[in-house]
């Protein structure tokens, strides 16, 4: 989701973090995206940072990995913040893993992962 002009091969030129939360948005109130991992291909325009930062460089931020709190039982996160959801870091909510694939060069950049060690400690399954 890039957003569109009249003009034929021109952008909005939307911030990075504006075209993730509106991707966002649609893969999770979509009827037929919500609730599924979602694999796709990327416009090389993603490389572009005129506006400060490339989509690239903003999605090495976005797995849960990258969040303030990352690997702590949730219940210690949810203490630290006062048991008040808005003060959770929300890098906390994202998803493991971000996956681009970079048509023009066929380079995949991968970010983040599923901690399986991480999961089977917070249910109690790592004895």
């Amino acid at each position: 989701y890039y957003g569109c002009t009249n003009t034929p091969n021109e952008g909005v030129k939307m911030h990075p973090y504006e075209v993730f939360r509106e991707i966002h948005r649609i893969e999770t109130e979509h009827r037929w995206l919500k609730g599924k991992s979602i694999t796709g291909v990327a416009d090389p325009a993603i490389w572009n940072s005129e506006t400060g930062e490339s989509i690239a460089d903003v999605a090495a931020k976005l797995p849960s990995s990258a969040a303030d709190g990352y690997g702590k039982p949730f219940f210690d996160v949810f203490k630290e913040a006062e048991f008040d959801f808005y003060k959770i870091d929300k890098g906390m909510f994202a998803p493991a893993e971000v996956v681009i694939n970079d048509l023009t060069t066929g380079k995949i950049y991968k970010e983040g992962y599923v901690n399986v060690d991480l999961l089977k400690k917070s249910f109690g399954l790592d004895e």
